[in-house]
């Protein structure tokens, strides 16, 4: 079996990078909908205000490296609408 180029390597430990940080996303989204019971929580009413973290960091096009040294994947569509710059 022939070596992966090591290209092809970075370009796989990437991909595994953001995959591991959108589950994490991902599952922090389900918790905030359901709750660490496994209920869904619905907001009382749609006049109240939803509240959300804020987090600033370095944009680098793709991701956000917060403060806390966490990536935070940045939807594309969301990306391209906002006026989000890298650096």
């Amino acid at each position: 079996m022939s070596e992966l180029p090591e290209k092809q390597v970075k370009r796989l430990r990437a991909l595994i990078q953001e995959a591991e940080t959108n589950l994490a996303a991902a599952k922090e989204l389900l918790i905030s909908i359901i709750g660490d019971d496994d209920r869904v929580v619905t907001p009382r009413s749609s006049t109240e205000e939803v509240g959300g973290k804020v987090v600033e960091g370095i944009f680098d096009g793709q991701m956000m490296l917060g403060p806390d040294g966490k990536n935070y994947p940045i939807p594309a569509n969301y990306a391209s609408k906002s006026k989000l710059v890298e650096g």
